[in-house]
């Protein structure tokens, strides 16, 4: 028998806030998914905030890993993340939190920056420095970067 130690799928998604209604009512369709799968604790939906978090970001907490693994693998799932990436022409991000019951609330920092062409390889390595730095830091769960 497993050990229950919480699991937790952030998935974000920057939307324009205008898309509101269209957005939870895809939410609501991701969470009656989870509600038949086991082990569901809670679900969240933060909407974007002016100046601050231009994504949307939905969280589902688990019991166990095992239960979360479930909800994503299911093929309902799986469709539902295509359709929202057609649906708003943006990639949904997803991270999944291990051990879940020792956070308190997960956050995730968007950092944007329009960079010119001819300074973008400088860019790049000055970012590859920031990464390497931020990565000794306890609780860092990673980077995404773009594709330019």
């Amino acid at each position: 028998m497993e050990e229950s130690t919480g699991a937790c799928l952030v998935l974000s998604q920057d939307v324009p806030k205008r898309l509101g209604e269209e957005y939870r009512s895809c939410h609501q369709k991701l969470v009656d998914i989870a509600l038949e799968c086991d082990g569901l604790r809670e679900v969240s939906l933060l909407e974007p905030v002016s100046k601050i978090q231009n994504e949307w970001v939905q969280i589902f907490q688990f019991e166990t890993i095992d239960q979360l693994e479930d909800f994503v693998s299911n093929g309902l799932f799986k469709d539902l993340i295509t359709f929202l990436e057609k649906q708003f022409s943006v990639e949904v991000v997803s991270q999944v939190i291990a051990e879940a019951d020792q956070l308190t609330v997960p956050v995730t920092i968007v950092i944007s920056k329009s960079v010119k062409p001819e300074y973008f390889r400088e860019y790049m390595e000055w970012q590859e420095k920031i990464n390497e730095a931020i990565k000794a830091f306890p609780g860092f769960l990673g980077v995404v970067l773009p594709n330019p």
